[in-house]
């Protein structure tokens, strides 16, 4: 009865103590796509992005896989337009890995950037003209008449 007691505090301190943020990852990492054709990904893309509070937000996210560690990282620069000089620019680093699929299309070749802090997730698809196209939370397509596609700028 006492162990019983035990586990069940237990488990509530570790549910109610816990502050970190979940992750869902919905789609499946991509393991069928050489690591040649991975390396074709790395690079910057740029575009600019709508805004709901100011002139809209250029975008610049640039991936980077390491050749000996095979580690991929990620280095984001938004810049909100409009806004004052010192509270205009926004850096997020972490690492990126592709996946296949989402609810919308399991084919659909997804770019997933998993922050380094407490910045959210985010979702790219792979267009077949070599740009990204933002998604939203949940990795479906953002239905808007503005853009959301950056594209690979070349080296």
């Amino acid at each position: 009865m006492k162990q019983s007691i035990a586990i069940i505090l237990v488990s509530a301190f570790c549910l109610f103590s816990y502050k970190g943020q979940s992750y869902t990852v919905a789609a499946t990492p991509d393991k069928s796509t050489p690591a040649v054709t991975k390396a074709a990904y790395t690079g910057t893309y740029l575009g600019t992005i709508p805004c709901a509070d100011c002139q809209g937000i250029t975008m610049e996210l640039t991936l980077q896989e390491a050749q000996k560690s095979k580690r991929k990282t990620f280095v984001l620069k938004q810049q909100y337009l409009g806004k004052p000089a010192n509270k205009n620019i926004h850096t997020i680093t972490g690492q990126w890995f592709l996946a296949t699929g989402n609810k919308q299309n399991p084919k659909a070749r997804i770019l997933q950037l998993i922050p380094s802090g407490k910045d959210e997730l985010m979702y790219f698809e792979l267009m077949k003209d070599g740009s990204i196209k933002l998604l939203d939370r949940t990795q479906r397509q953002i239905k808007s008449r503005h853009n959301y596609t950056l594209k690979k700028q070349r080296a």
